[in-house]
């Protein structure tokens, strides 16, 4: 876990992750690669180009702060590694990436045994409103697939979870189904500062 680099370090990196990272401290990317911010609060922080923040109280999350920002990275760092099929690969969290339309993305990991239960957003009649814009969602399992059989039924459910949704498949050296979700959310609720500019 990398919690301060050097912009050289950042350069030969795909994924650097600043944990709690003092709020004057600013790194930029090296091409094709991408700065997360793991802060356990709603904090203030000037975003670079590919500069990310995810918040441990948006989460959701039943890990401590140390265990939820162990498993983003964990997840994340799977993307050039143990690739399942359907494939999970870094071009997957580059495509998500670069289409979402805040900087404050929410990271959400749900274990399950049998089928994950999903999130969601009820609108005022009862229907079920997408979570999320752009959405990652990648199924980690043990090597052997065992019980997730139905693993493309549940990357076919995530689908209404996003207006844009990218699944995938990956393995994990650990015995228990994983869901991981990575996305913006559809409704924009993030400080001003937080909505990206691509222009």
């Amino acid at each position: 876990m990398r919690s301060h680099a050097t912009p050289r370090e950042i350069g030969d990196a795909l994924y650097t992750f600043l944990v709690n990272a003092p709020l004057d401290v600013t790194m930029p990317a090296g091409q094709n690669s991408y700065v997360f911010f793991l802060d356990a609060g709603p904090v203030k922080r000037e975003f670079l180009p590919q500069n990310y923040q995810l918040i441990y109280t948006d989460q959701r999350c039943s890990r401590t702060f140390t265990g939820w920002a162990e498993t983003v990275i964990r997840c994340l760092c799977a993307s050039n590694r143990f690739n399942g099929i359907p494939a999970f690969d870094q071009s997957d969290v580059a495509s998500v990436l670069s289409e979402v339309h805040q900087l404050r993305v929410i990271f959400l990991a749900v274990t399950f045994t049998t089928k994950p239960e999903l999130p969601t957003t009820p609108d005022p009649e009862g229907s079920p409103r997408p979570v999320f814009n752009r959405l990652l969602a990648v199924l980690f399992s043990p090597f052997e697939w065992g019980g997730y059989a139905d693993r493309d039924e549940i990357l076919e459910s995530c689908q209404r979870l996003g207006r844009h949704v990218v699944g995938g498949g990956a393995f994990h050296p650990y015995d228990e189904g994983l869901l991981m979700l990575l996305g913006d959310p559809a409704k924009c609720g993030g400080p001003s500062d937080c909505i990206k500019n691509d222009s």
